[in-house]
C-alpha cells in the first residue's frame, strides 16, 4: 500500500508540479519572431515601398547633342562645314499619376500588412488549439490518477476478502488487471501530452525550447457570440482592402488616359558661318489605338467582383457561426447536465457498491460495473469540456478575438 501511495505521489509530481510555465502569449511572442513567413512577408513590404518609389519618380530629363553635315561630299566633305545641335526635353506628367501610384503603391503595402495580420492570427489559434489539447490530456490524466486510486483500494479490499476466504483468487486478478489497466492508461495520456509538446515547440520555431508546462484553464462558463460582430474577421478585412486597392488601380488607370507632355528646348550652330539659331518643342501622343479604356472596364469589373466577395464571405461566416453557436449551447447544455446530475449519481453508486462489496451485499463484477461506469461518465464529460473549448476556438478565430 505505502509503494502504491508513493508511485502515485510521483505521478501526479509528475503531472502537475514543474519548475517553469509557458503562457498563451510568450508561445505567440516567440512563434512571430521565428515565423519565417512573417520575415519573408516584410521583406516584401520593404521591397514592394522601394518599388513603388523608384516608379513614382519624376521621369529624367533628355540631354541630346547632334552633330551633322560631315564627311559627305560637295561643300560637306570634311568636318569645315558640320552643323552641332544640343538639346534638353522634359516628359511632364498630367493628371497626377504620379501621386495615385504611390497611393497605390501604399494600399498593395497595406494588404501585405494584412497578410502578416493573417498569420499571426493563424499562429494564435494553432497554439491556443495546442494549448486546449494538453489542458484536455491534462484533465484525463486526472482521471486516470483517481481511477488508479479507485482501483489501488479496490484491489486491497478484495485482496483482504481473498485472505479470509470471502473470495476466489480469480477475483484478486481481475481486480489487478483492472489497476494495471489504468496506469497503461495515464502514461498513455503522458505520452500523447509530451507529443503535443513537441509539436508546439516545432510551431515556435525554437528546437531549443524546453516546455515543462503550460499556463491557462478549460472554458466552462458559456458566451454567446454575436453573428453581427464580423468586423475584425481578418478574410473580410482582406477582401475590403482588396476593394480599396481596386479603386485605386481605378484612379490610376484613369489618370493613364490623360496623355503626358514632352517639351524641348535646343541650340543650334553652324560651324562654317558660326551662326546659332535656337528650337523649341511641344509633343504629345495621340490616344487613337490606345486610350486605356479597357484596363478601365476591367478595373471596374474586379471592384464589382470584390464587392460581391465580401457578401459572399459575411453570408457564410454568419451562417457557420449560427451553426457553431447552436453546437455551443447543446455542449453546454450536456457539460452541466453531466455535472449536477450524472455525475453525483455515478459517483453515490460507486460509492454503494464499495460498501456493498466489502459487506458482501454485492458480488465483484457488480462492483467493477459501478467502477467503470463512473469512469467513463467522467471520461465523456471531459471529452464534451474538450469538444465545447474548440468550438469556442473556432468561434474566436472566425469573429478575430
Amino acid at each position: 500500500m505505502k509503494k502504491i501511495i508513493f508511485i502515485l505521489f510521483f505521478m501526479v509530481i509528475g503531472v502537475f508540479a514543474h519548475s517553469t510555465k509557458l503562457s498563451i502569449n510568450d508561445a505567440l511572442s516567440i512563434a512571430i519572431k521565428n515565423s519565417p513567413s512573417i520575415k519573408a512577408i516584410k521583406k516584401e513590404i520593404i521591397s514592394k515601398k522601394l518599388s513603388g518609389k523608384s516608379d513614382s519618380l519624376y521621369p529624367n530629363p533628355e540631354l541630346e547633342v547632334e552633330i551633322g553635315d560631315f564627311l559627305g561630299t560637295g561643300p560637306n566633305t570634311g568636318f569645315s562645314n558640320h552643323a552641332l545641335s544640343v538639346s534638353l526635353s522634359q516628359e511632364i506628367v498630367l493628371g497626377g499619376k504620379n501621386n495615385k501610384l504611390l497611393n497605390l503603391t501604399d494600399s498593395e503595402v497595406k494588404l501585405i500588412k494584412l497578410e502578416i495580420k493573417k498569420e499571426k492570427i493563424n499562429l494564435k489559434y494553432q497554439i491556443k488549439k495546442i494549448f486546449t489539447e494538453i489542458l484536455i490530456l491534462e484533465e484525463f490524466q486526472k482521471l486516470s490518477l483517481e481511477n488508479i486510486v479507485i482501483s489501488n483500494q479496490i484491489l486491497e479490499t478484495v485482496k483482504k476478502k481473498q485472505e479470509n476466504g470471502a473470495v476466489s483468487y480469480l477475483e484478486v486478478l481481475k481486480s489487478r488487471i483492472e489497476y494495471k489497466n489504468s496506469e497503461i492508461e495515464f502514461k498513455k495520456e503522458k505520452s500523447e501530452i509530451n507529443s503535443l509538446k513537441k509539436q508546439l515547440i516545432t510551431l515556435l520555431g525554437d528546437k531549443n525550447l524546453k516546455i515543462n508546462s503550460i499556463e491557462g484553464e478549460l472554458k466552462t462558463e458559456f458566451t454567446e457570440y454575436d453573428k453581427f460582430i464580423l468586423k475584425n474577421n481578418i478574410d473580410l478585412e482582406i477582401r475590403k482592402a482588396v476593394v480599396e486597392k481596386n479603386k485605386k488601380e481605378l484612379s490610376l488607370a484613369k489618370a493613364e488616359q490623360s496623355q503626358n507632355l514632352s517639351l524641348s528646348f535646343g541650340a543650334n550652330r553652324l560651324h562654317e558661318s558660326n551662326d546659332y539659331s535656337f528650337t523649341f518643342a511641344v509633343s504629345m501622343p495621340l490616344p487613337i489605338w490606345n486610350s486605356n479604356k479597357t484596363k478601365v472596364k476591367s478595373v471596374y469589373s474586379e471592384i464589382d467582383k470584390s464587392k460581391l466577395d465580401i457578401k459572399s464571405t459575411k453570408k457564410e461566416i454568419k451562417q457557420e457561426l449560427v451553426e457553431k453557436n447552436q453546437n455551443l449551447k447543446l455542449s453546454k447544455n450536456e457539460l452541466d447536465a453531466l455535472a449536477k446530475d450524472i455525475l453525483p449519481l455515478a459517483k453515490k453508486s460507486l460509492n454503494l457498491a464499495k460498501e456493498g462489496y466489502e459487506e458482501g451485499e454485492f458480488k465483484y463484477l457488480e462492483l467493477l460495473d459501478a467502477q467503470q461506469t463512473f469512469i467513463l461518465i467522467k471520461k465523456q464529460y471531459v471529452e464534451v469540456l474538450a469538444k465545447y473549448n474548440l468550438l469556442n476556438l473556432e468561434i474566436e478565430y472566425l469573429l478575430g478575438l
